[in-house]
């Protein structure tokens, strides 16, 4: 075989094999970027403790527990009794007793151990009309594998927009711990 042709092919390879490399690239950090994701994917258990709004006299409800599932597609669902929409609570005293769904929301990893997280629920009155939203936002942080620690703000909204205009914000501190199988049990 020729020298060229030997040249040729050798350059022939080595430049489908760059191409190759950087046609796969987009592809490749296209997935990578969900891999920090896969920590928090799964179902929680979460320890809320609302805690007192700096330089407001409203005495924040008490601690309660939640469940949350944070999905592949970036949503969140949660679900907790304490403020189901027919457990009139009183969030603040111009509202009366208010009820509270079950929240949606999104997520999104910021980094391998941080997320963020926005919940929305229907905020309904006592005599179970749709009122507003109550609308949190966190700052998550997994402390391990199976547990991790959040910071937050759940503000409450009136109207038909979840996005309006916030009327009373109060801090929340939670510890969540991941749901797991007990491989003792069938």
């Amino acid at each position: 075989m020729p020298m060229w042709m030997t040249m040729f092919r050798r350059s022939s390879f080595y430049a489908l094999t760059l191409a190759a490399i950087v046609l796969l690239q987009p592809a490749s950090a296209a997935h990578a970027g969900l891999e920090p994701a896969l920590s928090f994917l799964g179902s929680w258990t979460m320890r809320v403790t609302p805690l007192p709004p700096p330089g407001v006299a409203v005495e924040p409800p008490p601690p309660f527990t939640a469940f949350v599932n944070f999905e592949a597609g970036l949503t969140v669902h949660e679900v907790d009794g304490a403020n189901h929409a027919n457990a009139k609570r009183m969030l603040l005293p111009d509202l009366g007793p208010v009820g509270v769904s079950n929240g949606i929301g999104a997520w999104a990893p910021s980094g391998w151990t941080h997320a963020r997280c926005k919940l929305i629920n229907l905020l309904f009155s006592s005599e179970g009309t749709h009122i507003g939203y109550f609308v949190t936002h966190l700052t998550l942080t997994l402390t391990s594998s199976n547990a991790f620690e959040a910071e937050g703000q759940s503000g409450i909204v009136l109207g038909e927009d979840p996005e309006g205009e916030v009327i009373f914000t109060g801090p929340l501190a939670l510890h969540g711990s991941r749901v797991e199988l007990d491989p003792s049990r069938p």
